[in-house]
């Protein structure tokens, strides 16, 4: 029911748990995996990429950072447009889906050390169904 459900894993070296996020900085991965399927005890969903971005994970380093992790559900549209063009900033791939106050998302975020020593890179997606 939340606005933006955030889940942690680490990408692993032999491929398994997060590795796949990572791939989606490439226009040609993405291209080929649009959507992704995300189920729980309850239900099976299924999302449309919106974009992947890089950010860094703590707030005293001075690489880009933003605290995508601390939204859950927007009061507002203005909060909603706020998050938005502050994850847009720091876009590696953005897709044309259009996303809009209301939508449902996804963040999957994972560990990158790339550009960034504490880097998260974090894929959006919208559920759409």
């Amino acid at each position: 029911p939340s606005d933006v459900v955030v889940l942690y894993g680490h990408r692993m070296a032999d491929g398994t748990m997060f590795n796949n996020v990572g791939y989606y900085i490439y226009d040609y991965y993405y291209k080929d995996h649009p959507y992704i399927q995300f189920d729980s005890l309850y239900a099976r969903r299924k999302y449309e990429v919106v974009m992947i971005f890089r950010t860094n994970g703590a707030p005293h380093n001075i690489y880009p950072f933003f605290p995508f992790h601390t939204y859950s559900n927007f009061k507002d549209e203005a909060e909603f447009n706020y998050f938005m063009t502050s994850i847009r900033k720091l876009a590696v791939l953005e897709s044309d889906v259009d996303v809009k106050y209301g939508d449902k998302l996804l963040c999957l975020c994972t560990c990158d050390y790339m550009p960034y020593p504490d880097g998260r890179l974090v894929l959006v997606a919208k559920l759409i169904q």
